[in-house]
């Protein structure tokens, strides 16, 4: 999975150089992913793999243009395609769930003497508004701020100035217990999962252990997680048993995700979910 956190262009510069590499030097390639606009992109042969077995290969040609394993079939038919319907109807509400209003944040400068006192701009009077029920979009390459801008927005990073307004309160300004009951109502999945899941405790103290925090109880804590570990494809049994490690990348992310819905939240902040 070398460009699964890439942003398009990057992904595209990587993989003409992993081309003009193996043309140059006669290498041979086995690329591990599961993003399908790769495969037809870089492969010469597909093998597709389910439940440790293989159960199809072929040429790229072939596998991808005529699929014969119902799985392989299942595998494309999910391959998300840009046909947005311009007749839609735009989402409507009385207020804006959140409103970002001016937003600035910059990092000190790194390294070297004429950089002392120097900083960097992130966030350059960011204005957005998020309705109920809507979904935004926040697209662009890597560093141009849209972590940064997420981060704000769920109070791990505070902005050097401008607003945030969620649910018509001022969340730029909450502290201490006004912030605490908020955060509940903002969740955030992070674009790494291994970094952000804490390997010393099992997954369903990872899941329950905010929702218990609020004042859910045990019982009703276990019976939530439960029912998102399901929703995102995952075995709830092992979640009392087995530490973030033990999980492949991917499961990982799915339980970051759980982590994040099990709380019921008004905002979702997903930075790369599905990366």
């Amino acid at each position: 999975e070398p460009t699964t956190a890439l942003d398009a262009t990057t992904q595209a510069q990587i993989l003409l150089l992993i081309k003009e590499l193996q043309e140059r030097h006669g290498i041979g390639v086995l690329f591990i992913t599961h993003d399908f606009g790769v495969v037809a992109d870089i492969a010469d042969h597909v093998v597709v793999m389910r439940h440790g077995e293989v159960v199809e290969q072929g040429s790229a040609q072939d596998v991808l243009g005529q699929p014969q394993h119902e799985y392989t079939q299942g595998l494309l038919a999910a391959v998300p395609r840009l046909n947005v319907d311009p007749g839609a109807a735009p989402v409507r509400a009385a207020a804006p769930l959140l409103q970002i209003r001016d937003l600035c944040k910059t990092y000190p400068a790194r390294g070297g003497l004429f950089n002392s006192g120097k900083r960097t701009v992130a966030l350059d009077h960011i204005n957005l508004d998020i309705l109920p029920g809507e979904t935004v979009g926040l697209v662009g390459e890597s560093g141009s701020g849209k972590t940064t801008l997420g981060q704000c927005v769920v109070r791990l990073l505070a902005a050097d100035s401008g607003e945030l307004l969620f649910d018509g309160q001022p969340l730029h300004a909450l502290k201490g217990r006004e912030l605490q009951r908020m955060r509940p109502q903002i969740q955030m999945v992070f674009q790494d999962p291994f970094a952000s899941l804490n390997p010393r405790h099992r997954v369903e103290r990872i899941i329950t252990e905010n929702l218990i925090l609020t004042g859910v109880s045990r019982k009703e804590a276990r019976a939530r997680m439960r029912e998102v570990l399901q929703l995102v494809g995952m075995n709830p049994d092992t979640a009392p048993l087995r530490y973030p490690h033990e999980f492949s990348g991917g499961q990982r992310q799915r339980i970051g995700i759980a982590r994040a819905i099990v709380m019921r939240p008004k905002l979702l902040v997903a930075d790369e979910a599905v990366s």
